[in-house]
């Protein structure tokens, strides 16, 4: 029994403190406003050229003798352009990616081998590119009650190779040519209409274990107010600016969070240590269940279409020409209809589950999928977290490709237990 007690206040007794200190719901946040705009790209290359000789004396009247002659390249350039702009009732995000390379080998050997004159050539090049866009809107007409999302991806990618082989010994010359080329296409767009939010608490939490590892360090000496919670969530949400707009986002992150906590009063005498600001990063780094809350249903038209073709050809002189040419047009939509439910019992204690079935157009009995999943999740004191699951899913594997997937049914329950230490 006295066992029973010590591991009750061991592990129970810091969640009800924190509780006690902090008293902030996982359900009182709202996403703030954040946008950003990115442009990156970059360029990276080489070429080679090299010479080799060499000989040895087999007979006493023909030297062996060779050389060889080589250079090859390759030069690749890649960039992406991101924009986002996020609020509580709207989220617009649109990012556009390209890349493209080029690569060259060209090489001869000449051997000289007991009076026959051997000599190879090779010449091969090759190019690809691609061209990716997505684009994606959820838009909230009312608080927490209808919405609208749409998605748009789509991407295009061709390549090209050619290759030349010469070989001349003596008088005789045979020549070969090959040349391959490919291009692909796809597009993936989503259309949906729902009702309800789902937001992500996970802020709240992590706001939280900032301020306690702070408080460890004697940096911040008092409790916090429920506003100044907030305002400190409201900052780590904005996350994604300093991951998009800074390379070694962290450090800054970090100033702005001591700031923010500095303008509300909330730091003590204690000086700011760089194990402090270790404890903040770790903190931030911490793999936890995200916090989803609120509920939601809705319907999804998805629509996607591939189409690809390669062919190509290889010559020799003196003969005919031997090729292949393939093409592929593929088309799909599926109906999507899913819900889902989150619940805080408290800022250590979630409940998730989500519920979707897909149905494709294909005329076949078995082709749908459904899946239920529900997770649960409670925090133990501050290192230790414990979950539960169960995950059912009934139909095909993947409505999404174009062959027919056979019919399964599982279910599956887990346990998993997590222990942290900083």
């Amino acid at each position: 029994m006295a066992i029973c007690v010590r591991v009750f206040v061991f592990f129970i007794l810091p969640s009800c403190a924190a509780i006690a200190q902090d008293s902030v719901s996982i359900s009182d946040f709202r996403y703030p406003e954040t946008q950003a705009i990115d442009w990156k790209g970059n360029a990276t290359g080489y070429f080679n050229s090299g010479s080799r000789e060499g000989n040895s004396f087999r007979s006493s009247i023909y030297p062996n003798m060779s050389s060889s002659n080589s250079t090859h390249g390759n030069f690749n350039l890649y960039s992406n352009f991101l924009f986002f702009h996020t609020k509580d009732d709207r989220d617009d995000n649109i990012e556009l990616s390209t890349s493209g390379s080029y690569s060259g080998d060209r090489r001869d050997q000449t051997e000289n081998d007991t009076g026959v004159v051997r000599r190879d050539e090779s010449n091969d090049r090759s190019w690809s590119g691609a061209l990716g866009a997505s684009w994606s809107v959820l838009h909230y007409l009312s608080d927490d009650g209808f919405h609208l999302m749409t998605r748009l991806s789509s991407g295009v990618s061709g390549s090209y190779s050619k290759l030349n082989l010469v070989t001349n010994r003596s008088q005789a010359q045979t020549s070969e040519e090959e040349i391959r080329k490919s291009y692909s296409l796809h597009f993936q767009g989503s259309l949906a209409i729902g009702y309800g939010r789902i937001r992500d608490g996970s802020f709240i939490y992590r706001a939280l274990r900032v301020v306690e590892r702070l408080r460890e360090d004697g940096v911040v000496n008092r409790q916090l107010s429920r506003s100044e919670m907030l305002d400190l969530a409201d900052r780590l949400a904005r996350r994604r600016d300093y991951t998009t707009n800074f390379e070694r986002y962290e450090k800054y992150f970090v100033q702005d969070i001591i700031a923010e906590l500095a303008e509300r009063g909330a730091l003590g005498s204690q000086q700011l240590t760089g194990l402090s600001t270790l404890k903040i990063v770790e903190a931030l780094r911490q793999d936890i269940q995200s916090r989803l809350f609120g509920w939601r249903v809705y319907y999804a038209f998805n629509d996607t279409h591939d189409q690809s073709r390669s062919d190509g050809q290889t010559i020799v002189a003196g003969s005919s020409a031997v090729g292949y040419d393939q093409f592929n047009n593929d088309w799909i939509y599926v109906h999507e209809v899913g819900a889902e439910f989150g619940y805080p019992f408290s800022l250590f204690t979630h409940l998730y589950s989500k519920f979707k079935v897909e149905l494709p157009n294909h005329h076949y009995d078995t082709r749908f999928f459904m899946r239920l999943t529900t997770t649960l999740t409670h925090e133990i004191g501050e290192r230790v977290e414990l979950g539960g699951s169960v995950d059912f899913t009934n139909g095909s594997g993947s409505v999404y490709s174009y062959d027919v997937d056979q019919y399964t049914r599982a279910t599956s329950y887990t346990i998993s237990g997590n222990f942290v230490y900083f």
